[in-house]
């Protein structure tokens, strides 16, 4: 194609056409550069394609993310709510101190841990591929739900430090343990070590310092909760347009 373009040139130069030689050089320039953006205009199109079946397969990735997260956050708040009330009510209710059974001490002891696990999340905040997404308001939900998973780990590290010493010190004083209540056979021995426990001044005092950490980081995965639903909805609505 070139050489022929060449051919034509070279013969109007021959011939002595130079006005026609000048206008027929701009018209092949002119060909040229609309070929020139005509492929720049194929290969962006091409680039805009690739780059949104990318976007979908990561928006696709961290929707799924989000739904196993969200049915954790679930489970776990359902837990959470039944040792929260039992915590209340022994808190402020002394005549149910008294009635104190294994099972319930073994509520008031214990708190289910949160999971959480956002390793997509993360990557599209920490990475370039948080570009690929070209709607920017769900870098913003993003960043905010990621804020909440980090308010719940930051609530349970406080949790764990403060229970897991001054409990385990206080059992260890107390020469009782979960084990021995649920093992012991002897209905009487079992009712006597609760007792002690009962009358333990420091057991309530544990427990209610016990009962704000918990309420704080039960309420950080209630708001983690909402805006995992907020987020996953908005996402499934635009998934849904693909």
């Amino acid at each position: 194609m070139i050489k022929f373009f060449r051919n034509i040139r070279k013969k109007l130069l021959k011939e002595g056409k130079t006005v026609k030689y000048f206008k027929y050089a701009i018209g092949e320039i002119i060909l040229v550069v609309i070929g020139i953006l005509i492929a720049l205009q194929i290969n962006n199109w091409n680039e805009n394609q690739r780059l949104l079946k990318k976007e979908h397969y990561i928006l696709v990735s961290v929707t799924k993310e989000l739904e196993d997260n969200l049915k954790q956050l679930k489970n776990g708040i359902s837990i959470n709510t039944n040792y929260l009330n039992s915590l209340s009510t022994y808190i402020k209710n002394p005549a149910i101190r008294h009635n104190l059974d294994s099972e319930m001490f073994k509520s008031l002891m214990s708190y289910f841990p949160a999971t959480i696990n956002s390793p997509i999340l993360n990557d599209i905040l920490e990475t370039d591929k948080g570009e690929i997404i070209s709607n920017s308001l769900y870098m913003g939900k993003f960043r905010k739900l990621r804020i909440s998973y980090n308010l719940i780990e930051k609530q349970e590290f406080y949790l764990d430090e403060f229970w897991n010493s001054k409990a385990t010190d206080f059992m260890i004083q107390e020469e009782v343990s979960l084990d021995d209540l649920e093992s012991e056979s002897d209905i009487a021995t079992k009712n006597k070590k609760l007792q002690n426990l009962i009358n333990s001044q420091k057991l309530l005092t544990l427990l209610s310092i016990k009962k704000i950490l918990q309420r704080d980081w039960f309420n950080n995965q209630m708001e983690a909760l909402t805006k995992s639903e907020h987020v996953l909805a908005t996402l499934k609505h635009e998934l849904e347009k693909d």
